[in-house]
């Protein structure tokens, strides 16, 4: 009798193992198709998230008087006319960022030539449009927060 148990329990080892092994397998071959989802979803969540854009929110602290725009993550803070002024640093030809020209009052675009006064208004180049110019509000400190399309991020 014992030695038919132990046959028995034998017999049941390999069937357990096997089931075991199945059991793996099924694991597996589940995670594979959960990563197989995963990818083919991936394009369609960036579409999605894409579709409601989130901002980038820079906090600058400006001085008081600027003789010339100042650079500033991204952004070119002026004032002109007592008023602070905040464009992007992207050109709108083709994303190149801008330098400013004191000597010339303008900002150029050095990749394709586009120039810009220092109001944003294009004066030269390929770009048809105007700089970008960005809003803003003011915390109670005196910090201005800027937030950035995710278009014009870099």
């Amino acid at each position: 009798m014992i030695k038919f148990h132990s046959k028995t329990t034998v017999h049941n080892t390999g069937e357990s193992h096997s089931r075991s092994r199945r059991a793996l397998f099924s694991h597996v071959l589940e995670l594979l198709y959960l990563c197989f989802a995963l990818l083919l979803f991936w394009p369609a969540w960036k579409f999605i998230t894409f579709l409601f854009p989130r901002n980038k929110k820079i906090i600058v602290r400006v001085p008081a008087k600027l003789k010339v725009p100042e650079h500033k993550n991204g952004i070119f803070i002026s004032i002109l006319n007592g008023k602070i002024t905040i464009f992007s640093d992207r050109c709108t030809h083709l994303g190149c960022t801008l330098h400013y020209a004191p000597d010339m009052n303008e900002y150029q675009c050095p990749c394709h030539g586009s120039r810009f006064d220092s109001k944003g208004r294009r004066i030269a180049g390929p770009a048809r449009t105007p700089m970008v110019r960005l809003s803003y509000a003011k915390d109670e400190k005196g910090n201005i927060i800027v937030r950035i399309p995710l278009s014009l991020e870099k």
